[in-house]
């Protein structure tokens, strides 16, 4: 079980020597921060009902966007926005860990928590690793519409 509180939209963890963070903000969204003492080198706004990711990153590697049922893989670099899509997996990592470590540990357990694919990473060598898998089922406008259902009812 996860440490941090998990939006109906969201699974996520990190782990590590070095500077991560998780910022829960408004309407679901999740800020994930990873860089050396508490300065972020790279950073991730996800914007579950949006099946948004916004990032910047300043790191020489890149983290990595990979969608569950396809074999592509994004390269985070720099900085943008890309559209996420239900089973997508963002990592970030820094140290001992190569790319090619995260993809095969993504790729060998579809569908795995986020806390378990951090810990397989951290298995493989020393650094810091964050993990967020996009779990939505239902549609942006549907969830929107649900919240104003709600709100209506109440």
């Amino acid at each position: 079980m996860s440490p941090y509180p998990i939006p109906s939209h969201l699974d996520y963890y990190g782990d590590g020597v070095d500077y991560f963070a998780f910022l829960p903000l408004e309407k679901e969204a999740l800020a994930v921060c990873l860089g050396e003492d508490e300065t972020p080198l790279f950073y991730a706004r996800i914007d579950p009902i949006r099946r948004q990711l916004l990032y910047a990153n300043s790191r020489r590697e890149p983290a990595l966007l990979a969608r569950q049922n396809s074999a592509r893989i994004f390269h985070l670099e720099s900085g943008g926005t890309i559209k996420i899509e239900p089973g997508d997996v963002l990592a970030a990592f820094m140290g001992a860990i190569s790319e090619a470590d995260v993809i095969r540990v993504i790729r060998e357990n579809p569908g795995a928590r986020a806390g378990l694919l951090v810990h397989r990473m951290l298995g493989i060598g020393r650094g810091t690793a964050v993990a967020v898998r996009f779990i939505a089922n239902e549609e942006p406008a549907l969830a929107e519409d649900s919240r104003a259902l709600d709100l209506a009812v109440a």
